[in-house]
């Protein structure tokens, strides 16, 4: 991989990580999110200084590749956003009688969405109940 685009993927991955950290809310996740960004920063400012540098090596959450399966991690790279649904989570979540429906087939993302909705009600402050109709 050439330095240009070495650095373009630490680019990336800080553009990806500042985001992760907007969203989380449990202090040990953002304490870890901001770790990382501190290592992009760092990777990025050596490979603007010195473009030719073999020293700097990709992330290694990138050459790692997770295989996900169940829920998603809140810092997971594989995960695709569903909008407008997770907007409209939030919005009802500021009603005071707000209910947030999930219905969707099997492997689709619900509790991966499940959450980031939870995350996020978290982070502003609600008490959260979870509960599950499904018959055993």
């Amino acid at each position: 991989m050439t330095s240009k685009s070495a650095l373009q993927t630490w680019r990336e991955r800080w553009e990806f990580l500042q985001r992760e950290r907007a969203i989380a809310s449990a202090p040990d996740l953002k304490f870890q999110l901001e770790q990382q960004i501190e290592e992009c920063q760092q990777a990025i400012k050596q490979l603007e200084q010195n473009p030719e540098s073999s020293e700097i090596t990709l992330p290694l959450s990138l050459t790692n590749i997770e295989h996900p399966s169940g829920t998603v991690q809140l810092t997971s790279q594989f995960y695709i956003k569903r909008e407008p649904w997770e907007s409209r989570s939030y919005q009802e979540m500021e009603k005071v009688a707000g209910l947030v429906r999930i219905k969707a087939p099997r492997q689709m993302g619900k509790t991966s969405l499940l959450a980031r909705i939870r995350d996020h009600a978290a982070a502003d402050g609600y008490r959260i109940a979870t509960l599950d109709f499904q018959e055993t």
